[in-house]
């Protein structure tokens, strides 16, 4: 490997890495907020909101509600998932790698909900979709949307990767080090910040982040395996335009992930 391909190895890198972390951290922001516009639908305000991507974000209504509790325990998933949609249906026109960081919100969205879902509904517990399966709505239904927003998401995270410069002629080395060096380091920070934190639920939040981090490194090693794959079915369908990465576009994206984590630190209690 030459030193232009190992250049052309770090910016890549890092240029996901950063974008994946304003992604998730944004979206988990999003994800709350679309519990309190499902909650501020039926009248109920909101009494605390938390921003804390790293550990744990949550918001806690003035008082407990059953009126449309489906809308207000699945709206922060659905939400999510909207919005990116939304928002970066735009951004997808111009493909303008200054607006990558948005781009991977659209497909982050969709996986982290997705992997929410699972972890909810495996936990057996009252919470978000977990309370909606507790509710009556049956299981396979749930877990079906799981693996649709699954899909979706990693079919928009291996679009990325090809307007980032990525190709099927790279090694699979190459592109196994964007994959894992791009997803996973986002959750290994979450994971030692939970460790290390004093929060009451802890434990929780623990084997949350240890699932989550095994997810990251799983779906590292898919994406790595199915990009050569499935690149040319995707191109067919889905016509992307490959650009060079410059040190603009990786200090852009490293700027608006600190300003962004920034912001959330004002959030946290």
């Amino acid at each position: 490997m030459n030193k232009n391909e190992k250049s052309d190895i770090y910016r890549v890198t890092i240029l996901v890495a950063s974008a994946f972390t304003f992604a998730y951290c944004f979206g988990v922001s999003i994800h709350e907020i679309g519990h309190i516009v499902a909650y501020q639908y039926y009248g109920i305000s909101t009494e605390i909101l938390v921003l804390d991507p790293f550990g744990h974000s949550y918001m806690e209504p003035v008082r407990d509600y059953a009126a449309g509790e489906l809308l207000q325990r699945s709206g922060g998933s659905l939400f999510n998932v909207i919005c990116a949609c939304l928002v970066s249906t735009f951004f997808w026109k111009k493909q303008n790698l200054y607006a990558f960081p948005i781009l991977m919100w659209s497909g982050a969205a969709f996986i982290q909900e997705s992997v929410a879902i699972l972890l909810d509904v495996a936990n057996g517990v009252p919470r978000d979709w977990g309370f909606v399966v507790a509710e009556g709505i049956p299981v396979y239904l749930v877990l079906s949307l799981s693996a649709i927003f699954m899909l979706i998401g990693c079919g928009i995270f291996l679009r990325l990767l090809a307007v980032a410069g990525i190709k099927p002629n790279h090694s699979n080395t190459k592109i196994m080090t964007v994959c894992l060096l791009g997803i996973t380091p986002f959750f290994i920070i979450s994971l030692i910040y939970v460790n290390l934190s004093l929060g009451s639920d802890q434990n929780n939040l623990v084997g949350s982040k240890s699932i989550s981090l095994g997810a990251s490194i799983v779906l590292s090693l898919i994406f790595s395996i199915m990009f050569k794959p499935l690149y040319p079915k995707l191109e067919k369908i889905w016509s992307v335009n490959s650009q060079v990465i410059s040190q603009n576009h990786l200090i852009s994206s490293f700027s608006i992930t600190v300003v962004y984590l920034v912001f959330c630190a004002f959030f946290y209690n």
